[in-house]
């Protein structure tokens, strides 16, 4: 088994580990040399100059971002106009219910103008056939 993983084992460790069976200073070197073999892409792009690829990235990146941006917006607008309506609902909701109490009492209030008109006129009899009775 350590046969078939020594033959297909060729990644970084098992060259770093193959350049520490030599003399200190050529497997110093040969250890250096393969680990900037396998930095080498990633020094090179971060030396490099910004390219056209990079400039074209930053564009698109900066339009998802604006897109990103107009998207929040507009569902916050969604939301407030949302908020409104449920608002001048609520607010209808209530005007309707005042109007509705208010109308109420005032039924009542005619209905009590009337009860007392009721017995203003009875007393005003009774005080009537008193006065008949009496004089």
């Amino acid at each position: 088994m350590q046969e078939v993983k020594a033959r297909h084992a060729d990644g970084l460790v098992a060259r770093l580990s193959g350049a520490a069976e030599l003399p200190f200073w050529p497997g110093f070197f040969i250890a250096l040399l393969i680990l900037m073999v396998e930095i080498a892409p990633v020094l090179s792009k971060i030396l490099a100059p910004a390219g056209a690829y990079d400039h074209a990235l930053r564009v698109e990146e900066t339009r998802f971002t604006i897109g990103q941006d107009d998207l929040l917006q507009q569902q916050q607008e969604e939301m407030r106009q949302d908020a409104e309506l449920r608002v001048r609902m609520h607010r209808a909701e209530a005007d309707q219910q005042v109007e509705q109490k208010n109308a109420i009492l005032r039924l009542i209030a005619g209905a009590q103008v009337q009860l007392a008109q009721e017995q203003v006129e009875k007393w005003l009899e009774k005080e009537r056939m008193k006065k008949q009775n009496g004089a």
